[in-house]
């Protein structure tokens, strides 16, 4: 009888023992997905008000004193791709691996330096009583390191790289604000020259040398279609980038989409030798559109007897840097409309409603909405992007027309310009070889 005792006794121990077991491990699981599924409001609020702050008064003491401050601004390279594919917290843990990535390289250097975390991947990296030339060797510790860190999510690995770019405090500086537009400047040259790679005002270090094969590259289109004629005729063809891949024998969409202008051109020519509509609107990255040379030769293709009848320029990544007013006004002057890409999705209100003056017209995508929105609160965002757009003169095209029922409805409510796959799906126009 004792032995049956000590064996029931063993054998509850050992069941509480893994009950007790399995409860510690969802704790931290639990644990660790409240870290990562709070990452994007641990990084704001007070945290970045104070830190914030502290950079204002360093900037002020430098200023008075004459010493050195060195600022560089990090981005995370094709972030929006990470969330795109794998989703939100996979993001967030992209994230918080490359805080806790730059705070390690950050401990183990005795230059002063701390971190701010700017705005969703963008990041800053202060280096206080610093000269440029004594930041950059931490700076490139720091672009490495992430770009041989890898971050699990799920049992996957996620590698990303950073675009940096670096500037100093100049006595010509009135506040703080005249820094992060000089680093922004000098990341988003990182940005044009291939990412993953560290930029001053007017040098990049370290550019990727990769040679691009641009043969294997080629628009595809998508129709926008005016429904307020009866046969819903089509005004424009979005050019949507696409490569070939040999492995896969088709074409994919491109990890890269920095093509330099003349490539651009050439592609777009391609298009013009095969369809009569020349109206076209091309997507352009940030730094495409912040590249004083690009828009430079896009202006002057628009304007030539064999260009394109109408050339709209579309962007998603809405910023605000030295140069985006002239640039803005140049294409206005070559006749060219400027578009605000998914707003409502990856473009808030907040963040782009200040560039209304810049532009002539914002796109909705419900695609980007549909599957996390229920559809009278999509509906209800439409409605509210419609009127935005009429209150401030602004062309509004609702993307994502799937069905009769979205078309239907996008009449009843007074919607001119729509594209989706209801009426077409992007294609390759060019005659197979």
């Amino acid at each position: 009888m004792r032995i049956w005792f000590i064996a029931v006794y063993a054998l509850m121990f050992t069941m509480v023992l893994g009950i007790w077991a399995r409860q510690m491990r969802e704790a931290e699981a639990k644990a660790e997905f409240d870290r990562v599924a709070n990452y994007e409001v641990d990084g704001g609020t007070a945290a970045f008000m104070h830190q914030a702050q502290e950079l204002t008064t360093l900037f002020k003491e430098a200023n008075t004193t004459g010493e050195d401050l060195t600022i560089a601004s990090l981005d995370v390279d094709k972030f929006k791709q990470v969330n795109a594919h794998y989703g939100h917290l996979a993001g967030n843990t992209v994230l918080l691996g490359v805080t806790e990535t730059i705070n390690q390289v950050l401990s183990h250097t005795v230059t002063p330096a701390w971190l701010l975390r700017t705005n969703g991947e963008e990041f800053t990296l202060v280096f206080p009583k610093t000269a440029i030339q004594a930041a950059l060797p931490v700076i490139q510790q720091v672009r490495e390191a992430i770009q041989t860190s890898e971050y699990t999510y799920h049992d996957r690995s996620l590698a990303v790289t950073a675009s940096i770019g670096v500037t100093n405090l100049l006595p010509s500086d009135t506040s703080v604000d005249d820094l992060y537009a000089r680093a922004d400047d000098a990341m988003y040259l990182s940005k044009h020259h291939g990412r993953n790679c560290v930029s001053t005002d007017e040098q990049v270090i370290d550019a990727p040398s990769e040679v691009k094969d641009y043969s294997l590259y080629r628009y595809f289109v998508q129709g926008v279609y005016d429904i307020s004629f009866p046969k819903h005729q089509k005004v424009y063809w979005e050019l949507l980038l696409r490569k070939y891949d040999p492995d896969l024998k088709r074409f994919v969409r491109p990890d890269d989409f920095e093509l330099p202008a003349n490539e651009m051109i050439r592609l777009i020519q391609q298009l013009m030798a095969v369809t009569p509509l020349h109206n076209f609107n091309l997507n352009l990255t940030a730094s495409q559109y912040q590249d004083s040379h690009t828009a430079e030769a896009l202006q002057a293709f628009a304007n030539q007897l064999d260009g394109p009848n109408h050339l709209t320029i579309e962007v998603t990544d809405v910023v605000a840097t030295t140069g985006t007013r002239q640039i803005s006004a140049g294409y206005r002057a070559a006749g060219m409309n400027l578009l605000i890409d998914d707003v409502g999705s990856d473009n808030s209100f907040e963040l782009v409603h200040s560039k209304f003056a810049y532009v002539e017209g914002v796109k909705f995508a419900m695609q980007n909405l549909r599957r996390t929105t229920k559809p009278d609160e999509l509906l209800e965002r439409v409605r509210f992007w419609q009127k935005t757009a009429a209150d401030n003169d602004l062309m509004f095209i609702l993307e994502g027309v799937e069905t009769a029922e979205d078309l239907a409805r996008a009449q009843q409510m007074g919607i001119r310009y729509v594209q989706g796959y209801h009426f077409d799906k992007p294609t390759d126009p060019t005659p197979k070889a």
